[in-house]
């Protein structure tokens, strides 16, 4: 939603998002396909698309109901999942898309490399985000398992932002996770954009 409010601001706009998303569509696409989560990235791309009424929106959000084992998952998902399979580098995959929908922000994923939400809680790790969404006590730590670098271009978007927005959204699930990447909490505590 904050995307879409700040979509007037075209190609001047971009979110480094979430790839660690386990739950629904996108959770058993990486029970199948060891990929990254793809979901988050995919409503992103939905919301500052400025023609919703497109058939390539529409399309791109298209959800299977009563179609066997593609019932619940969602066709955008889906086309991103099979450029990860035709070895197409993730964010050159969010660029197609982008094209083919004819989105002016940059989208970028936190991380090129399946990973996810840990949270420690009482000497007890809660494994994945669907988990970490429904815990009842204040974790003692959060971290990414494997730990990993962000993007190359997530840090460079962090290092060359004017303002930098974090959130809102889920603060465990949603706003943590992108803080975390090797790389990105360092240019997060380097940069002199206004952080809100």
């Amino acid at each position: 939603r904050l995307l879409s409010s700040l979509s007037f601001l075209d190609k001047r706009l971009s979110a480094v998002v979430t790839t660690s998303d386990n739950g629904g569509s996108t959770g058993r696409l990486r029970q199948d396909r060891d990929c990254i989560g793809w979901g988050d990235l995919r409503q992103c791309i939905n919301q500052i698309c400025h023609d919703n009424a497109t058939i390539a929106t529409r399309l791109f959000e298209y959800r299977f109901e009563n179609f066997g084992d593609l019932s619940g998952h969602n066709l955008g998902n889906l086309m991103l999942v099979a450029l990860d399979d035709m070895s197409v580098r993730p964010l050159d995959a969010i660029e197609i898309v982008r094209r083919f929908l004819r989105v002016q922000s940059k989208l970028i994923p936190m991380s090129e490399v399946p990973v996810h939400l840990v949270a420690s809680c009482g000497g007890e790790e809660v494994f994945g985000e669907v988990s970490v969404e429904g815990i009842k006590c204040i974790p003692d730590s959060i971290s990414l398992d494997p730990n990993c670098n962000g993007t190359a271009e997530a840090v460079a978007a962090i290092e060359e932002a004017d303002y930098l927005i974090m959130g809102p959204g889920s603060f465990l699930t949603s706003v943590v996770p992108p803080l975390l990447p090797l790389g990105i909490n360092k240019a997060l505590r380097r940069s002199n954009a206004i952080k809100i």
